[in-house]
């Protein structure tokens, strides 16, 4: 028997560039872009903008997940499990300097 071959994955992580300064354009592209994400069947998008401040992230990472919904994406935030919770995203990504493991897992359910 021909063992199937499994799909690959695709995982869409953005760039980081944007700031406070360029947000309002850099917002509507990014939430374009994970609409036309979700449209291709890509499994996974992670907002990974590191420079804007808490607030400006929430709006980016709500817009992103209200364009994706009804989709299989899954919207995942880099190192903010905060933003992720608050705006309802899929996961979050931590690092060596995020709540630990264990701290989002018990808040997560």
């Amino acid at each position: 028997m021909r063992r199937a071959e499994a799909k690959p994955v695709v995982h869409l992580i953005t760039s980081g560039d944007t700031t406070g300064a360029n947000f309002p354009a850099r917002r509507r592209r990014l939430v374009e872009l994970a609409r036309s994400a979700a449209e291709a069947c890509v499994d996974h998008m992670q907002i990974r903008e590191k420079q804007l401040p808490g607030k400006l992230l929430y709006e980016l990472v709500r817009d992103a997940v209200a364009v994706t919904r009804g989709f299989a994406i899954r919207v995942i935030v880099n190192d903010r499990f905060d933003v992720a919770l608050g705006a309802k995203a899929d996961g979050v990504h931590l690092t060596s300097s995020s709540f630990p493991a264990s701290t989002v897992r018990r808040h997560a359910d």
